[in-house]
C-alpha cells in the first residue's frame, strides 16, 4: 500500500516527503522534470506513482510510432516498473487499421487492435491496459527514461484523443 505523501512549495518546484519527511521526489515546473535522485531512493520504494499522457490527433497526428504527449512533461525514468495502466478514449479514433501503445515493445501497454473496434472506436471508453497489479508477469520495466508511444499501423489516425494513466514502483 502506498504511503501518504506530503507536498510542500520551494518557488518553482513541489517537494514530496513522506509522513516521516524525508524527500521522496522533487517536480520542477520550469523544466517539467520530474527527480527522483539516488538519495531518495529508499524513501520511495514503497510508494507508487501515475503518470498521465495525453495524445491528440490535432496536436500530433502519427503515420508511425508517435510518442504521446506527457502532461506535465514527465517521462517515466529508469527503472521505473509499470504495474498497470488505464486508458480513457476521449474522442475516437478514426482512419489506419490498427492502434496500440507501447513503453518497450510491442503491446506491452494497450494491445494492438483494429481503429474499427473497440476499444479506440468509441468515445468514452475505459480500457484497463495489459500491466496488472496482480500479475506480475505483465509489468513493464523501463530501461531508460522514456514515454508510452501511440503506434498505427499502415495508414495514418485522422483524429481522435486518448488520456492514459500509468502507475509504476521503482525497482530500486
Amino acid at each position: 500500500m502506498p504511503l501518504p505523501v506530503n507536498c510542500k512549495w520551494s518557488g518553482r518546484t513541489l517537494n514530496y516527503y513522506d509522513d516521516s519527511g524525508n524527500l521522496i521526489a522533487t517536480y520542477d515546473f520550469t523544466n517539467r522534470q520530474l527527480d527522483l535522485s539516488p538519495s531518495a531512493a529508499v524513501n520511495r520504494a514503497n510508494v507508487s506513482f501515475t503518470s498521465r499522457f495525453k495524445w491528440d490527433f490535432s496536436v500530433t497526428p502519427t503515420v508511425a510510432a508517435t510518442p504521446l504527449n506527457p502532461l506535465y512533461g514527465q517521462n517515466l525514468p529508469a527503472k521505473a516498473v509499470v504495474i498497470s495502466a488505464q486508458m480513457y478514449v476521449k474522442t475516437a479514433i478514426t482512419g489506419g487499421t490498427n492502434a496500440s501503445i507501447q513503453l518497450v515493445g510491442a503491446n506491452d501497454i494497450i494491445s494492438a487492435a483494429a481503429t474499427s473496434g473497440a476499444p479506440w472506436s468509441s468515445s468514452t471508453t475505459n480500457v484497463v491496459g495489459v500491466p496488472v497489479p496482480q500479475t506480475a508477469a505483465t509489468w513493464v520495466t523501463v530501461a531508460s527514461a522514456s514515454q508510452p508511444q501511440m503506434l498505427s499501423t499502415a495508414t495514418a489516425l485522422t483524429a481522435g484523443v486518448v488520456i492514459l494513466f500509468v502507475e509504476w514502483v521503482m525497482i530500486e
